[in-house]
């Protein structure tokens, strides 16, 4: 039998990696996971290899690397090879100890079949991981995107008939990995806006857990202390990450042209997917997407204490 304190000692680890996590879903995440030592040299994976189990690590060092690429150290509290199984691919890179590591293995499988059982661990996950994309966010300022031109482009005259917000949001990259049944779902419970260029869709104090769907036009969104501006067109959700972490009332969102928005709550998204597991996996495929270009183009070469593969 497990002894206790070892338990224990787990389920504080998990929640520290994901900070997000309340309740009891740690200690239920804990009993998914199995202990491994590796010493220095041991391969966890291989380029190309089925991604069906992700590492949490407690110490060590592990290395990703690609012969083409600058490669990836990860230290104690990452997760690795948990991009490649959430985006359901072969593994991207290899995976290998530089260091004696002590380790915490999930199975991929057993990984989401929890988050379909668990809504709120579900929600807790991406909340959290999409924090974590805020902060990287907030580091690299002061500019995001730039506007696409818009010239001759005005607004559908009336308002977007149902089918016409499915089709908006089947095209948005946040659903993108999300059924037509799933998607069809918000498409009802979703509100059209419209604004006009300069008018605010929300202030700073306000938006918070919403997402808007830009369907047309350009929104700028920015905030202050640090200084972060962020352009949005057409398919995008306003936010992106801060939207999903629920950091929308730290900014100012503003229409730079005629636009028109689709707003869903967190509330409605988080309902629908009870129904509809796949939203959950459409967002956190989302968030990992954004994840790895960040360290793409910021390639964590040292081992931090923290430097989370998510």
């Amino acid at each position: 039998m497990e002894n206790s304190n070892e338990f224990l000692t787990r389920e504080l680890f998990v929640r520290t990696v994901l900070p997000g996590i309340a309740g009891d879903a740690p200690a239920r995440i804990v009993e998914l996971l199995e202990p491994r030592e590796v010493p220095t040299g041991t391969v966890l994976f291989e380029a190309g290899d089925a991604s069906t189990r992700f590492y949490f690590v407690i110490s060590g060092e592990i290395v990703m690397d690609d012969p083409q690429r600058s490669e990836w150290r990860f230290g104690p509290r990452s997760i690795v090879g948990i991009i490649d199984a959430t985006l359901d691919r072969p593994h991207a890179r290899r995976a290998r100890a530089s260091r004696d590591s002590s380790l915490l293995v999930a199975r991929s499988s057993d990984w989401f079949d929890l988050l379909e059982d668990d809504p709120e661990l579900a929600s807790g996950t991406t909340v959290s991981l999409a924090r974590q994309i805020h902060a990287q966010w907030l580091a690299l300022g002061p500019s995001i995107g730039e506007a696409r031109p818009q010239e001759g482009l005005l607004p559908p005259a009336t308002p977007l008939e149902l089918y016409e917000k499915l089709l908006a949001l089947r095209d948005a990259q946040l659903l993108s990995a999300a059924g037509l049944q799933a998607t069809a779902s918000l498409a009802e419970v979703a509100d059209e806006l419209r604004f006009e260029a300069g008018e605010l869709l929300f202030d700073v104090g306000s938006g918070a857990g919403t997402l808007y769907l830009l369907v047309h036009g350009v929104v700028e969104l920015s905030r202050q202390n640090p200084t972060l501006t962020v352009i949005h067109n057409a398919g995008s959700v306003i936010g992106g990450p801060p939207a999903l972490a629920r950091a929308l009332n730290e900014y100012r969102a503003r229409a730079l042209v005629p636009s028109v928005v689709l707003r869903i709550s967190d509330e409605d998204y988080y309902d629908q997917s009870e129904t509809h597991p796949e939203l959950i996996r459409a967002a956190l495929a989302y968030l990992v997407s954004a994840r790895e270009a960040f360290i793409s183009l910021h390639p964590p070469l040292a081992s931090p204490a923290a430097t989370p593969e998510r």
